[in-house]
């Protein structure tokens, strides 16, 4: 054979070798109103989980799951719950026991009152309930609501359930945070929870080290942050020490080994007027080893981290809610809050972020409730987006989820520079194209008293939305819209049209 025609061929092998991530992104909702809290890959796709609430003979919640293809295309969807019934999920507790096993913990009312209910699932979408505890305090004329709220769910070597939970105590406080261990032979094995009237702690997550499982909680009030308590319990339930460590909120904790971990935090500033998000690497007794901090953000009120995941570079990504600019009194909004993720090196070092405005409506907010790698070296997000209205016929919170590729572009080569990027597509580049569910917009650019406007053949205006921060990704449904063709504007108060891009809807 030819040598030339042999180098071609082993250059298209190398070539074909390389599969490019997978990139999607989608609004769904299910009855008066959505939200997903977990997301898992499995074999044939992934599944989303979360509540929808449902009036058929009576408003309640339910627990949905649903199936997404590898291009996220919605392939099935099964709820569980009843008229009789409520399942509510405030925050990600699943976890997957194997490619097609999962439990997860959910707030359950039902008429006995409210408790903590474990439920198992599979990939097909069947699910059973296995069991539900309450709160370990017993009612009384003072504190007549037993609560229990679920926050976080893990698995030791020996497939027992620990489940951190938020419950009321008899100081008729009901922000403490408890630790539940569970197995399905015996229930509930024992609990620990923090009693301390005097301090209303933040609490969204826990780890085991070599002596126990232990969390971090925070005093959750902004205008006096106190020092956060590292609170340790061995495997029997039982307290070891409570130590006062750095001043962050923590809200997931990531296990690097026994003794060191990475939780994903919000800085306070001084004096108090917001939070920042940001890693935090310590050991197993909560000592800093370092802390990094996402740049180019500044304080915003409610500006909170959410997941922090290993990256397969040995580096870290964060997820966070993300202001650009919020009022400085939080009850002059309307503000918007739109979903972020942030790539930290192994040594905490930052490289980028990149900024995502699911929905654009009056106040809206578009939050991340969970973060997971992928096998093809992306990563999918899921969570919810509300606003004073989306249009007249679709519900004020929805369930999204969008799958990015390994530099967190939703739209391909985000990543490069901004002159870069300005050389091959202007400021603004539009994906996929054709389409039919959603058109992705990426302005590389941060553009002073500009909009983004869908317009249609005969000039109207079908959607539109103010820029934000430059490296946004926005979201624009087109699923209703009629086959044909269609304009992307980027428009300038003062300068009138910047760029248009053609996109076709099928």
């Amino acid at each position: 054979m030819n040598p030339a025609r042999i180098i071609l061929c082993l250059l298209v092998l190398a070539f074909q070798g390389e599969v490019d991530a997978q990139t999607f992104s989608t609004r769904f909702h299910f009855g008066l109103f959505s939200y997903a809290t977990s997301v898992f890959e499995v074999n044939t796709g992934y599944l989303v989980t979360g509540v929808a609430a449902q009036n058929n003979g009576g408003i309640h919640t339910e627990y949905f799951i649903s199936h997404f293809d590898s291009n996220g295309v919605q392939t099935w969807s099964e709820m569980y719950g009843s008229i009789d019934s409520s399942y509510a999920a405030s925050w990600d507790a699943s976890v997957q026991l194997s490619n097609s096993n999962f439990i997860h913990a959910s707030r359950f009312t039902s008429s006995s009152g409210i408790s903590c209910a474990v439920l198992a699932f599979n990939d097909l979408g069947e699910f059973s309930h296995l069991d539900d505890f309450s709160s370990p305090y017993a009612f009384n004329e003072e504190n007549p609501d037993d609560w229990i709220a679920p926050t976080c769910i893990r698995i030791d070597e020996y497939q027992n359930v620990f489940v951190g939970a938020i419950i009321n105590t008899p100081e008729n406080t009901f922000n403490n945070p408890a630790i539940f261990k569970w197995n399905e032979e015996q229930g509930v094995v024992w609990v620990y929870a923090l009693e301390d009237d005097s301090y209303f702690p933040i609490f969204y997550s826990f780890e085991f080290n070599t002596i126990g499982p232990f969390f971090i909680v925070n005093n959750v009030y902004l205008d006096s942050p106190s020092n956060s308590l590292f609170v340790q319990l061995d495997f029997e339930g039982n307290l070891v020490t409570i130590e006062e460590v750095a001043t962050y909120r923590v809200f997931d904790i990531l296990s690097i080994s026994n003794s060191e971990f990475v939780a994903a935090i919000s800085l306070f500033d001084d004096p108090v007027t917001g939070m920042l998000p940001a890693i935090w690497k310590f050991n197993d007794q909560g000592k800093t080893i370092w802390t990094s901090q996402v740049i180019g953000v500044g304080y915003a009120w409610e500006q909170e981290a959410n997941d922090v995941i290993l990256c397969q570079d040995g580096g870290y990504l964060l997820s966070a809610n993300y202001y650009d600019e919020w009022p400085q009194d939080p009850e002059d909004g309307p503000f918007n809050k739109d979903a972020m993720i942030a790539k930290f090196s192994s040594d905490g070092a930052f490289e980028w972020k990149r900024i995502f405005n699911i929905i654009e409506a009056a106040n809206d907010k578009n939050r991340i409730y969970d973060l997971k790698a992928t096998s093809d070296g992306g990563y999918i997000f899921c969570g919810e987006a509300t606003g004073d209205h989306f249009n007249e016929t679709q519900p004020t919170q929805q369930a999204w989820v969008v799958k990015v590729d390994e530099y967190g572009c939703l739209i391909p080569r985000c990543q490069v520079s901004v002159e870069e990027f300005s050389q091959e597509n202007g400021m603004m580049k539009v994906a996929p194209n054709p389409t039919r569910d959603f058109i992705n917009v990426f302005v590389s650019h941060d553009v002073d008293q500009a909009q983004l406007e869908v317009v249609d053949g005969f000039g109207r205006i079908l959607d539109s939305t103010s820029l934000s921060h430059g490296g946004t990704t926005y979201l624009f449904d087109c699923s209703q819209y009629a086959t044909g063709h269609y304009l992307v504007r980027l428009v300038s108060e003062h300068l009138g049209v910047l760029e248009v891009e053609r996109v076709v809807v099928e």
